[in-house]
């Protein structure tokens, strides 16, 4: 008794082709109407097959043992497939209502597969995710023909290998929707050796071959010519120039707001703009540059004069026309 075999049961009246092996001395059985069904090896008789009607030699034990064959068997001959390897989508027959979606691997490769439905939505329907083996054949739908219309396109995802070592294949990625030119031809489908709609898949790289390029070979003195010659043609960037007298009074910086601030956020504002105009005036080469910050109690005269002799591009700074400013303003003079 193997997969593929129309049996009865001996209970009843019922008939159906056994679709798995089960442990335990159990076999599945589909019956006409679409339903599988768990029952145990013994309670099942094969059609037309009186001899073997209590398995003949063969123990519910030996059933188990079918486990290790192919997951599918023909139950009629049919012409001898003269497709080549690869995998494919077999539609067969399961009665006049019915078909049964095989996913054929017709390979030298196992393969790790998932299969799922495409929803409107753009979610995903599971229906199935298993190892297939090398020349094996699971079903993994069952389709109505009367609902044809509604069958939603087919989403395959697949990792190949072999056992030891082995040279890689591309993962694989196949979506496959229906029209009404698929019950036009029936093939002899590879492994299951029967009649079905048979479709080969053609899978999208995800993970394409990349061309390898050669290394370029740099000439040394041919990059030296073109950096001076680029570099010829390039504008030097000029920075523009901040005015040659800076008013830090807090009056000039933040006229709108210097009332109700703090003298802590006063002294930190006109450092900030100091630095600012410092750099700008550096950048654009100026050879000096003049802040007002006024006398008041000189806290903020004393943190310019320090920072002015801690830089490395001021030359030197000294008291801005005193006869103009006096002590109010200092002038920052660069290397």
């Amino acid at each position: 008794m193997k997969i593929g075999d129309k049996v009865r049961m001996l209970s009843g009246t019922e008939e159906g082709v056994i679709t798995k092996i089960l442990q335990h001395g159990q076999v599945e059985i589909e019956i006409e109407d679409g339903f599988a069904l768990p029952i145990m090896a013994s309670e099942v008789v094969l059609i037309n097959k009186q001899e073997e009607k209590y398995f003949g030699k063969k123990s519910p034990v030996s059933v188990v043992e079918e486990e290790k064959k192919p997951l599918f068997r023909p139950t009629k001959k049919a012409k001898k497939s003269t497709v080549g390897e690869g995998i494919y989508l077999a539609f067969t027959d399961f009665n006049d209502k019915l078909l049964n979606v095989y996913l054929v691997n017709n390979m030298a490769y196992s393969m790790l597969v998932t299969v799922s439905e495409q929803l409107e939505n753009g979610h995903e329907k599971y229906l199935f995710s298993e190892q297939i083996d090398k020349k094996n054949a699971p079903r993994i739908h069952r389709l109505s023909r009367e609902e044809f219309n509604d069958w939603k396109p087919l989403i395959i995802r697949a990792i190949f290998f072999k056992e030891g070592n082995f040279e890689p294949k591309q993962t694989l990625f196949f979506q496959m929707g229906f029209n009404n030119s698929f019950f036009r031809i029936k093939r002899t489908a590879p492994v299951l050796e029967t009649e079905s709609y048979l479709f080969r898949v053609e899978g999208r790289e995800i993970q394409p071959d990349l061309p390898v390029e050669k290394p370029q070979v740099i000439d040394a003195e041919q990059l030296r010519e073109r950096i001076i010659e680029n570099s010829s043609k390039v504008s030097p960037y000029k920075t523009e120039a901040p005015p040659s007298e800076i008013d830090l009074h807090i009056e000039e910086l933040s006229p709108d707001h210097y009332d109700v601030m703090t003298n802590e956020a006063i002294i930190t504002m006109q450092l900030e703009h100091f630095e600012i105009y410092l750099d700008k005036a550096l950048a654009a080469n100026m050879e000096s540059i003049i802040f007002i910050h006024g006398i008041g109690v000189g806290k903020l005269r004393q943190e310019i004069h320090r920072r002015l002799s801690q830089h490395p591009h001021v030359k030197y700074y000294q008291d801005a026309y005193k006869d103009k400013f006096g002590y109010g303003a200092t002038k920052a003079v660069f290397k």
